[in-house]
């Protein structure tokens, strides 16, 4: 249905319109009264859209106040609850517009938002299908729900309606990465390592596409592209200790001992009690580098922060026992020269 006042397309079940809150139905007249409701709903609608939200809320009650059916007051005025963090005040006004208009499409998708905030991932999904349901146009809610899911770990839920968004979106960065996902759940790596390649084609940003990709080539034995995809994660997100630490390990096994090293450092930087990062380079740096010194150091840094670790314990030891024949064999050169010098001596006299 038409606005007569803004010519907003409103589904047919809304009553007022999702703009600008004008009653649908109703001729528009050009001359209202100061406070009247569509007036409020104007300036509550601006306020809004400003990021006003404490003001745009006391034009909304005001509406709600005069017109206590106006469901679409309701509705924003959970919309500004939440922007202000009253979540409970955002449940209550999106629940009684929900109750004015069962097919609300805006109370569906906020009854799913905050059951999201509240950890109920399940119950979010749930209402975010409904919202697709009232408005099939309406992709946005396809993508909350598919991800909620598969944060739930509930794949074969999520599997339908990661489909769903991909037939309606095919070019989307986000259906391919939860496609790729579920594939990966399901072993299918080589098709998950095409979905997931397309999402970081279309969006080379894509952080958790890449972190992802690089965990299947790593499983597929494909080091060198494992470790391209970790470096654009840590280029990405300078906070990821642990591919930053993924990364060394690849680079280690690829023979880059330098760049491991790098690595490993960096993961410490951003965790400084990262004990197995403190392991990997006191390993390299004894057995690839031969710096004991510095490779006990390390070893000895992991164990403090793991007292426990078997293989730092081990490493220890050998580092150790390689210590000692080499102060030893410093403290028996001087001792050499000694003796020579004194059998120099005897022979010049």
């Amino acid at each position: 249905m038409i606005c007569p006042k803004c010519q907003t397309n409103n589904p047919d079940q809304h009553r007022y319109c999702f703009q600008c809150g004008t009653r649908l139905g109703e001729k528009h007249r050009r001359t209202r009264a100061k406070g009247s409701v569509s007036d409020m709903m104007a300036t509550g609608m601006a306020l809004f859209n400003e990021g006003n939200f404490h003001g745009a809320l006391a034009e909304f009650r005001a509406t709600a106040q005069v017109d206590p059916l106006h469901e679409v007051s309701h509705l924003y005025g959970a919309a500004c609850s939440l922007a202000l963090g009253e979540l409970g005040a955002a449940r209550e006004l999106t629940k009684k517009a929900s109750s004015l208009n069962p097919k609300l499409q805006g109370a569906r998708f906020l009854l799913g938002l905050l059951e999201a905030l509240e950890e109920e991932k399940s119950a979010a999904a749930q209402h975010l299908m409904q919202c697709y349901e009232l408005n099939p146009e309406f992709a946005l809610s396809l993508h909350w729900a598919g991800l909620l899911l598969i944060q739930e770990r509930k794949f074969s839920r999520a599997r339908p309606v990661v489909e769903k968004l991909l037939a309606k979106k095919p070019d989307s960065a986000a259906a391919h990465y939860m496609t790729g996902v579920l594939d990966f759940d399901e072993g299918s790596l080589e098709s998950a390592v095409t979905r997931l390649e397309r999402a970081v084609e279309l969006l080379d940003d894509f952080t958790a596409a890449h972190r992802r990709l690089a965990q299947v080539y790593a499983d597929l034995h494909q080091k060198e592209n494992a470790a391209r995809h970790y470096r654009r994660v840590v280029e990405l997100d300078g906070s990821d200790a642990d591919s930053a630490f993924r990364l060394g390990v690849l680079l280690s096994d690829l023979r880059d001992v330098d760049g491991a090293i790098g690595m490993f450092r960096r993961a410490i930087d951003i965790n400084p009690r990262f004990s197995e990062a403190h392991y990997q380079i006191g390993l390299l740096l004894y057995v690839e580098k031969g710096s004991i010194d510095e490779a006990l150091e390390e070893v000895e840094r992991a164990l403090e922060l793991d007292p426990a670790d078997p293989s730092a314990r081990l490493i220890l030891g050998e580092i150790l026992f390689d210590k000692k024949i080499v102060d030893e064999s410093k403290a028996a050169r001087p001792e050499r020269a000694k003796s020579a010098g004194a059998r120099k001596a005897v022979r010049r006299t």
